[in-house]
């Protein structure tokens, strides 16, 4: 089965595209939005097997702007807002989440490495809010 997932904006213009061909087993598919605006957007995902007969199916999503909430002013309880300086954050290093406006400290070796591993696109070790943050952080404020 050949197998393509197009990304459309409400205009119908292709946002993203990746295809794979199948062979009796799975495949993961992964696609790259990069620079979307706040909108509407639909997912195609269409099959083609052997003999030509064609499967598709349309999944609609809106895409969201995030504001960020204004952090309370500096108090001296911590280095850093999350996550600015990341590449300095060590045992020890304090920050403020401005999602919660908890304050965490990076657990000493050999967890502290897990401070600084952060993108928006992987925050699983992103202070009170990933999946894995209790790896790297301890909450103490």
């Amino acid at each position: 089965m050949a197998v393509e997932s197009t990304v459309y904006d409400h205009a119908q213009t292709q946002k993203a595209y990746t295809s794979a061909a199948l062979q009796n087993s799975s495949k993961f598919f992964s696609l790259n939005l990069d620079n979307l605006s706040a909108g509407h957007y639909m997912l195609v995902v269409k099959g083609t097997d052997t003999a030509g007969k064609v499967s598709q199916t349309t999944s609609d999503f809106m895409v969201t702007t995030e504001s960020t909430p204004t952090p309370p002013a500096p108090s001296g309880n911590y280095d850093y807002v999350f996550p600015a300086n990341l590449s300095s954050y060590k045992a020890g290093t304090k920050v403020l989440q401005p999602k919660d406006g908890g304050v965490y400290q990076c657990r000493s070796a050999p967890y502290s490495g897990y401070c600084v591993q952060w993108k928006s696109s992987a925050n699983g070790f992103e202070p009170g809010v990933g999946a894995s943050w209790k790896m790297a952080w301890n909450k103490v404020g």
